[in-house]
């Protein structure tokens, strides 16, 4: 599925994905929201969420073929825990690309799981990584890597408590 995103300042064509660390789900990949597959509600350890632009201009900027995620994680080592969300923008895209690409999805990106039950309310830290999105016939497929010592930090919120995530893996379009 094809996402097109129209407004006064932007014409854009992409795709829409997300995905989730869940340990007992069938689903490949899980993007259920809340899940309820396998024996009961599994709490992931982790949720993505995020949009591929294909083609297209934002603010006058190209912003063809770069990627923005929102990254929900447990504060702790619980997953039944509070839960933060880290805004990760394409590290390809120049400072004035990170902003147009912040202000056209922002508010649009949430990753903080269901049955967590409450959303993040906070100004949300946005970083620069190294990221890839491929879509072939079958499946689409993310790769990122988020190590917080080595990310280039655009926007950091005072209680910033994301570990490192790793992920090479297939995207659900949405």
């Amino acid at each position: 599925m094809k996402a097109s995103l129209e407004k006064q300042s932007y014409v854009m064509q992409g795709e829409n994905f997300g995905a989730r660390g869940c340990s007992g789900c069938t689903c490949d990949p899980c993007d259920c929201n809340p899940c309820n597959c396998g024996d009961g509600v599994a709490i992931p350890r982790w949720r993505v969420s995020g949009y591929f632009v294909e083609k297209g201009e934002l603010e006058a900027l190209d912003v063809s073929g770069l990627l923005i995620l929102s990254l929900a994680q447990p504060c702790g080592e619980s997953e039944a825990g509070a839960w933060q969300e880290v805004l990760l923008i394409d590290s390809r895209a120049s400072i004035s690309q990170a902003a147009a690409l912040l202000n056209a999805f922002e508010a649009r990106l949430a990753s903080i799981p269901a049955e967590i039950g409450t959303h993040f309310s906070g100004q949300r830290s946005v970083y620069q990584v190294p990221m890839s999105y491929h879509r072939d016939e079958q499946r689409s497929w993310l790769e990122v890597e988020f190590m917080p010592e080595q990310a280039l930090p655009l926007r950091e919120s005072a209680e910033s408590l994301f570990k490192e995530w790793r992920y090479s893996g297939p995207m659900a379009l949405r």
